[in-house]
């Protein structure tokens, strides 16, 4: 973690958002809404990362017939607050 990661008091470093926000974000469009999948020991560090890079709050729903995965939406970068 880098001194200004500390310093501004973040859980994750901007690498591990990134990384995070990757996985569910829309890979040739990255402030589209958000409709993906992840891990579920994995939504913490993805609502955070969505958070971080589109200012929208993640939503997530398990998936009844397998336990290790969630759906997760939100309104991405451009439908939300910090959107155009």
């Amino acid at each position: 973690m880098t001194a200004n990661e500390k310093l501004l008091g973040m859980k994750y470093t901007q690498e591990e958002l990134q990384k995070a926000f990757n996985l569910v974000c829309d890979d040739k469009d990255w402030k589209a809404p958000i409709d993906s999948l992840c891990l579920i020991n994995e939504m913490e560090i993805v609502s955070a990362a969505i958070s971080h890079f589109t200012a929208t709050k993640a939503k997530f729903n398990t998936i009844p017939e397998n336990r290790k995965w969630a759906r997760v939406t939100a309104q991405g970068y451009r439908s939300g607050p910090a959107g155009p």
